[in-house]
């Protein structure tokens, strides 16, 4: 025994001293059972996942339940929307100017070429153009833009210009808030050679609206290209910049 216990202190001393005794101290651990303790507490505090060597297939030591699961996902689809910054919401705010203008510019052409003898089809058409041009001044309104402003008053002049050809065919300017409203029964009567001149193609009111709508659009879809190559902070978006380069290809 005393040869042997010899031995022991002679390893131990040639593995670099007392530092070196935690292997002993870590195998008497495991020899006494209670490593295997130590082992079951951690992992009833901290379930991992594991394989069942009988069946193959995956299981989970002191899982959560399947309830517990489906509250978390219900938790993070009923979690409110994330804010808006304020570069998305000016964002949001060109591209609605880009769709009403587009809108405007359709239904120009859509009463450029109605049949004003079909009074249910012309009305509509009517109707579609009042609404569109009140959709663009309202949603340019909402923009603080000098080249968005600069159209504005463009088209804000002209149709202060026709003011007396628009009523004659039922469409009257509110002189507060700039909005057009169509008195249909007045547009009805109206005198279609009227109708045509206020809508003709090449030298007319509804001309000059048109391509101006087609400006302002073309403004806002490329201050709305712009805002997204920022972020909410300034930074450059390298994302955005990417989108836009290959929208070139």
């Amino acid at each position: 025994m005393n040869t042997n216990l010899s031995n022991y202190r002679s390893l131990i001393s040639s593995m670099g001293g007392g530092s070196n005794l935690s292997w002993l101290s870590d195998y008497a651990s495991i020899k006494n059972g209670s490593y295997g303790k130590l082992m079951k507490q951690y992992y009833a505090q901290n379930p991992v996942k594991g394989t069942d060597s009988t069946t193959g297939t995956t299981q989970t030591k002191k899982a959560r339940t399947t309830e517990s699961v489906a509250q978390k996902i219900i938790s993070e689809k009923t979690q409110a929307p994330k804010a808006k910054t304020e570069s998305e919401k000016e964002e949001s705010a060109y591209n609605k100017i880009t769709k009403a203008t587009g809108a405007l510019q359709d239904s120009v052409t859509k009463m450029q070429t109605v049949d004003l003898n079909d009074e249910e089809k012309a009305v509509k058409a009517a109707q579609e153009f009042v609404k569109s041009y009140n959709d663009t001044m309202s949603a340019a309104a909402k923009v603080d833009d000098k080249s968005i402003a600069s159209r504005v008053t463009s088209i804000e002049g002209n149709t202060k210009a026709y003011s007396k050809s628009l009523e004659k065919i039922g469409i009257t300017v509110d002189a507060k808030d700039g909005t057009m409203k169509l008195d249909e029964d007045k547009f009805k009567a109206a005198d279609k050679s009227s109708v045509e001149g206020i809508f003709a193609k090449r030298s007319s009111y509804a001309y000059s609206l048109s391509v101006s709508a087609g400006m302002m659009g073309s403004n806002a879809s490329y201050a709305a290209s712009k805002n997204a190559l920022y972020t909410d902070t300034g930074k450059y978006s390298q994302n955005a910049a990417g989108t836009l380069y290959n929208s070139y290809f």
